[in-house]
């Protein structure tokens, strides 16, 4: 598995096919985002990854959840793609993500004294087949989080290479315009690559 570091680290623009032709032609494993907040509180733990039943669709995790989250509030998660469509979740989704799965409370992570076992998951449909970035905004309680998808990252491997763009870093979409402090905005910090066997059986 490679990892690619990139955390506010956006590539060079304008982007060419050349530039990310790594990240397309390979298997995408997942996207990891901070664990805190800038100013050091904790936050749950959200994975964006490819693959669900028969890797056919993005995929978005949240665990780090306390287990009686779900006794007073919801969670909601729609995305924002750049050409201003937003996908809402149906109701089915929405169920999924105020179903949790708990793992015991002994392999829980613990985060600030609290014991983080519980984990929730969404899906969305393939984007666009450009290199285009998408947000995903989750909202957790009074809390709502951005997380930054980014260089087409939700768009179906299996499509061909698309066109180089003249691109640059992701552009805030306009509901990000009003950000309050309840507001999170998590840039992207690595992104995990199944390379499959290089040599030697590796």
């Amino acid at each position: 598995m490679a990892v690619l570091s990139g955390y506010a680290t956006p590539l060079p623009s304008p982007q060419s096919a050349a530039d990310i032709k790594a990240q397309v032609e390979v298997k995408l494993g997942f996207i990891n985002f901070p664990e805190t907040l800038p100013d050091g509180r904790p936050c749950p733990f959200f994975t964006a990854l490819y693959g669900g039943q028969s890797e056919s669709e993005f995929r978005l995790d949240i665990d780090g959840i306390t287990t009686d989250f779900f006794k007073t509030n919801v969670i909601t998660a729609r995305l924002y793609r750049a050409d201003g469509r937003i996908v809402e979740r149906a109701d089915s989704e929405r169920q999924l993500l105020n179903s949790p799965d708990f793992v015991d409370s002994g392999f829980g992570r613990v985060i600030a004294g609290r014991t983080m076992n519980a984990q929730v998951i969404t899906h969305f449909p393939w984007g666009p087949n450009t290199l285009e970035e998408c947000w995903i905004e989750v909202s957790m309680g009074a809390d709502r989080y951005w997380l930054e998808i980014p260089y087409g990252f939700d768009r179906n491997p299996a499509d061909p290479l698309p066109p180089s763009i003249q691109g640059g870093p992701p552009k805030m979409v306009p509901a990000m315009k009003a950000l309050t402090e309840h507001d999170h905005v998590l840039r992207w910090q690595n992104v995990h690559y199944d390379l499959g066997v290089i040599q030697n059986g590796w």
